[in-house]
C-alpha cells in the first residue's frame, strides 16, 4: 500500500513526466497545498489535499505533516518543503530522482 502511495505522490508531483522532480515542481506542489494562500500549509490543509489528491489515509497524513512540520509550528512552510527537497537530492544534481524520493517519503510513511 505505501509503495502504491508513494509512486503516486512523485507521478503527481512530477508535473512534466521527467522522471526526476525540479524545485520548480516542489514549489507548485506547495500552491497547491497552500489552498488559502497564507504561504504556509496548515494541518486541514495538507490532510485535505493529501487525502484527495493523492489517496492518502488521515493517519499516513498526520504522520507525515508531523514529521515535515521540523519547528512544530502547526503549519508546514515553504522553506520545510525546500529542506525536504534538498535532503531528497542525495547528490546535490538540483533533482530528485524517483529512487530519491521514494527513499526518503518511506522514511516519513515509517
Amino acid at each position: 500500500m505505501a509503495e502504491q502511495l508513494v509512486d503516486n505522490i512523485f507521478r503527481k508531483i512530477d508535473r512534466d513526466g521527467s522522471g526526476t522532480i525540479s524545485s520548480s515542481e516542489i514549489e507548485e506542489v506547495f500552491k497547491v497545498f497552500d489552498k488559502d494562500g497564507s504561504g504556509e500549509i496548515s494541518k486541514g490543509e495538507w490532510s485535505d489535499i493529501f487525502c484527495a489528491e493523492f489517496q492518502g489515509t488521515c493517519d499516513q497524513a498526520q504522520k507525515v505533516f508531523s514529521k515535515l512540520d521540523k519547528d512544530s509550528s502547526g503549519d508546514i512552510s515553504l522553506a520545510e518543503v525546500i529542506s525536504l527537497f534538498a535532503d531528497m537530492d542525495s547528490d546535490g544534481n538540483g533533482m530528485v530522482t524517483k529512487d530519491e524520493f521514494i527513499s526518503r517519503w518511506n522514511e516519513l510513511l515509517a
